[in-house]
Order: structure tokens, then C-alpha cells, then sequence
């Protein structure tokens, strides 16, 4: 319980942080948005990701399918940032 309020103190910090460097550009809000998104993809992924690599149980084909939300995430990410 503790880590998923570590994470979503995290995202809120990366966020509130991003979103004031993001608000200095007319297109904001859209930016903002794709941040977000991204954000909220990577860290969940992220989670889901570490979850399953460090669970025994898991099968490894499970890392499979959320590495390509993590990509997404950082894709978006990166897509906010470079835009102008």
C-alpha cells in the first residue's frame, strides 16, 4: 500500500512540476494533456512491469505485454517535450 502512494505522490510531483514548464507555451493545454497521458502510462506500466518481473508466479510472456504501454508512455513523453 505504501508504493502506490510513493507512485501516485511521484506522478503528482513529475506532473504539477511538468505542467508549469508546459503552461509557458501557448499550446499548453494539449501538451499537457499528451504529458499526462504519458506519464500515467509509464508510471503504471512501470509498476505493472516490476510487479511481474519480481513475482514468481508470473510468467515472463506477462513483461511482454506491458513493455509496449511503457514504450507508448515514454514516446508521449518525449512528444510533449520536444514540441514546439
Amino acid at each position: 500500500m505504501l508504493e502506490i502512494v510513493v507512485f501516485i505522490l511521484l506522478f503528482l510531483t513529475a506532473a504539477s512540476w511538468l505542467m508549469g514548464k508546459l503552461a509557458k507555451r501557448p499550446d499548453g493545454g494539449c501538451r499537457g494533456m499528451t504529458m499526462g497521458c504519458g506519464l500515467f502510462l509509464t508510471v503504471f506500466a512501470g509498476y505493472c512491469l516490476v510487479y511481474v518481473l519480481t513475482d514468481p508466479t508470473e510468467e515472463l510472456m506477462a513483461a511482454g505485454v506491458v513493455v509496449p504501454w511503457l514504450v507508448l508512455g515514454v514516446m508521449l513523453i518525449t512528444k510533449a517535450v520536444k514540441e514546439r
